[in-house]
């Protein structure tokens, strides 16, 4: 199953589809609610994700995925206490499971919510221990160190994400998370900034302390992340009238293209910056001045 953008959306129907054929089979099948509630998860539909999880916890206890897209998901509401009760539950049941690092790392999401930095830092690195090749580990450990005052730290651990996986961080940045509550979205984002220097240690953006000042640290502007480097000379154009509020009809008028061309480029944009939504493309295109 993807993650975010239109890329995933017919990877989310079969399997969603799939699930509910399961459940037809079998009410008290544990796997089909799991799917189900993972599925909402990842579609936003928090509601539901959590109730179709809590079933399948009830109808099996025992099964890891389940209680570590369960714990996921309290995070992703605040429940920090029960994501976290879950999460350890999980790495009790498993201890030397292959996906061992997902246990540690929903520990350390919960640890996240709850403001517990420390707790935060140590199960992230125990995550990326287990397995260094996934970024995702990289970008909890990233905001838990900023937000512990750890920025040198922090802004080590952005530099080993972006040379991972180029895009990533940035749709972090532009607001791509799963938290239904938006403090803690806002939270998650913040830290993620300051990690990544875009924020100084009053919260003020850096861009703007520039402009205060009338000066610049280096002389010119910042340059454009990995993933808009990547975009095509006609895909930065069409976005580039995205960021300015226009309408698919407007850019294939501007750009003399038709309306399906511009409604694949925007597709495969969104797909390249790992981003859900036209308007966080355009967010983050007016951040890097595009």
């Amino acid at each position: 199953m993807g993650f975010f953008g239109p890329q995933a959306q017919e990877d989310f129907a079969a399997a969603d589809a799939a699930a509910l054929r399961l459940r037809e089979l079998d009410e008290r099948n544990h796997a089909a609610y799991a799917i189900l509630g993972h599925l909402a998860m990842r579609r936003r539909r928090h509601d539901e994700a959590v109730a179709a999880l809590r079933q399948a916890h009830h109808l099996n206890p025992n099964d890891v995925a389940t209680l570590r897209w369960l714990s996921w998901e309290e995070s992703n509401l605040g429940m920090a206490e029960e994501a976290r009760r879950h999460a350890e539950l999980s790495l009790r049941l498993s201890p030397r499971a292959r996906s061992l690092d997902l246990g540690y790392w929903a520990v350390a999401l919960a640890a996240f919510v709850a403001g517990d930095h420390v707790g935060c830092i140590d199960n992230a690195n125990r995550a990326i221990a287990v397995n260094r090749r996934f970024a995702g580990h990289y970008v909890l450990l990233a905001a838990c160190l900023a937000e512990h005052g750890d920025l040198k730290e922090a802004r080590d651990v952005v530099v080993s994400i972006r040379s991972m996986a180029p895009g990533l961080l940035e749709s972090r940045l532009a607001g791509a998370n799963y938290f239904a509550v938006p403090e803690l979205a806002e939270r998650y984002t913040r830290a993620l900034r300051r990690a990544a220097g875009e924020l100084v240690e009053d919260g003020m953006p850096r861009a703007a302390q520039v402009r205060a000042a009338g000066t610049s640290e280096s002389g010119r502007s910042e340059p454009a992340p990995a993933a808009l480097a990547a975009l095509t000379m006609r895909e930065r154009e069409v976005l580039r009238l995205v960021a300015q509020g226009l309408s698919n009809a407007s850019i294939a008028s501007a750009l003399t293209l038709s309306d399906h061309t511009v409604k694949r480029h925007i597709a495969n944009i969104l797909m390249k910056l790992d981003l859900p939504t036209r308007a966080a493309a355009a967010a983050l295109a007016a951040r890097h001045g595009l």
